[in-house]
């Protein structure tokens, strides 16, 4: 069970009692944002990962070119949404996604009885 929160601070409780806890990054228009911006963006991004209140960070593969030089311990879920899993080797990213050993969920398409 992964209990998700853009709120990072919320989660510090869940986390301190022994659940697995991720911050959801959402980063609106996120290729739109300026130098100082990104670096803001940055440092936010560290302090949430170093701050112990979370167990990993949650965020669209579309982010991983933007987090993938950040250091931190916490562990990395993220998903392609327009993937399905065979596909991944094809595509460097997601590649490089699937080396990063800090990356422990990739959420992919699957077909299934309700699939739409």
């Amino acid at each position: 069970m992964i209990i998700e929160s853009r709120d990072w601070k919320a989660l510090h409780h869940f986390t301190q009692e022994g659940y697995y806890t991720s911050c959801y990054l959402d980063i609106p228009h996120i290729d739109e944002l300026s130098d100082a911006e990104r670096l803001h963006r940055l440092d936010s991004i560290q302090q949430i990962a170093h701050s112990g209140a979370v167990s990993a960070l949650s965020f669209p593969a579309s982010y991983y070119a933007f987090l993938r030089n950040l250091d931190f311990s916490v562990d990395l879920l993220t998903w392609e949404h327009r993937r399905w899993a065979w596909q991944l080797p094809f595509f460097s990213r997601s590649r490089a996604i699937l080396k990063d050993g800090r990356v422990k969920v990739v959420l992919v398409k699957e077909k299934g009885h309700y699939h739409k």
